[in-house]
């Protein structure tokens, strides 16, 4: 039991410290109300190399549990909460609450932020969508069983995936204060995981990378989405021109839709 518990609380710093790792490259600028605008002309989103370092350390730890989900320190970890596991399901509604902070906590007048609401929201769809297609394709490809053999979804814990997403997006977003508290939360949902035998440590350390990256993924996005969708400021708006036609041949109507960016 001591080697488990041991093994537990390795797992559990490794978690919470990459909050830390990842203020290597953090650009926090703090933006009011009134600040907003200017926030989003002087905010970059350029690809630093200290990025991935986090999310690629965890998942190389993570995929480990791949090729042999009966690690010692699967086990060991596995064996340190009483089986059966907990009945609580509070997980499956925790994981929300960082990726629901990340937009909500902007309007709150005191809260410094980064962006305005519209591109945090580009910034939450884009990173979400990133984390399903790695984390639930993940599932299906490499079908490992559950330690309560309920399933064959362990790898990786799309529950940690989530809830390290919102965290991340959280730390990036409104800094290394608010980012702490989600990811306790974070953590705390990837304990309850392991607490209720629905997954390996290496799963949630798997989905702890796949969300932290997935976050990052996003803001390197964000300005060729901006761009796209006509938002940004200091570019042109795209310009949208229908052509409406007749077909004598087909006796139909037509439309020609031409878009000039």
């Amino acid at each position: 039991m001591t080697k488990a518990l041991h093994s537990l609380q390795i797992i559990i710093v490794f978690l919470a410290g990459t909050c830390a790792t990842n203020g290597w490259c953090v650009e926090f600028q703090p933006a009011d109300s009134t600040l907003a605008a200017q926030a989003d002309t002087v905010v970059h989103h350029r690809f630093n190399v200290k990025q991935p370092i986090a999310p690629t350390a965890l998942m190389l730890v993570g995929t480990l549990g791949a090729i042999e989900p009966k690690l010692t320190f699967n086990t060991n970890i596995d064996g340190a909460f009483p089986s059966p596991g907990s009945h609580t399901h509070v997980d499956d509604y925790l994981r929300f609450v960082p990726s629901a902070a990340h937009l909500a906590l902007g309007f709150i007048p005191s809260v410094p932020h980064k962006h305005r609401f519209t591109d945090r929201l580009l910034v939450s769809a884009t990173a979400h969508a990133t984390m399903a297609v790695l984390s639930y394709s993940l599932k299906h490809l490499t079908h490992i069983q559950r330690p309560d053999s309920t399933d064959y979804k362990s790898f990786p814990s799309g529950h940690a995936a989530w809830a390290f997403t919102g965290a991340e997006l959280v730390r990036t977003e409104y800094g290394n204060i608010y980012g702490l508290g989600a990811y306790a939360i974070a953590t705390t949902v990837s304990i309850l995981r392991l607490s209720r035998h629905r997954h390996w440590a290496s799963d949630v350390l798997m989905g702890a990378g796949i969300g932290i990256l997935s976050a990052h993924v996003a803001d390197w996005l964000l300005p060729f989405e901006r761009r796209l969708l006509g938002i940004d400021g200091n570019k042109k708006s795209p310009t949208f021109v229908a052509i409406p036609s007749f077909d004598p041949t087909q006796r139909a109507m037509t439309m020609s839709v031409v878009s000039v960016f």
